[in-house]
């Protein structure tokens, strides 16, 4: 369910709006970047409640390869 769609100049990335329900089979047309986010969360909220001591994945690209690293 497309929820709002932002346009932008033809040189930059389009970003469409989307509601994702988390622990469902993810849409086919996800960048790899926003799978692996909602895969961490839906981890992580599984275990229980979120804690702000907890460690914090960042998720980057270096060297052209999706890369993540735990801050904290």
């Amino acid at each position: 369910m497309i929820v709002g769609e932002i346009t932008a100049p033809a040189d930059v990335q389009r970003v469409e709006l989307v509601w994702v329900e988390l622990g469902s089979k993810p849409l086919a047309d996800l960048h790899p970047m926003t799978r692996n986010v909602l895969n961490e969360l839906d981890t992580r909220l599984a275990t229980g409640p979120l804690r702000h001591d907890a460690p914090v994945p960042f998720f980057h690209f270096y060297g052209g390869k999706m890369q993540k690293d735990v801050l904290g």
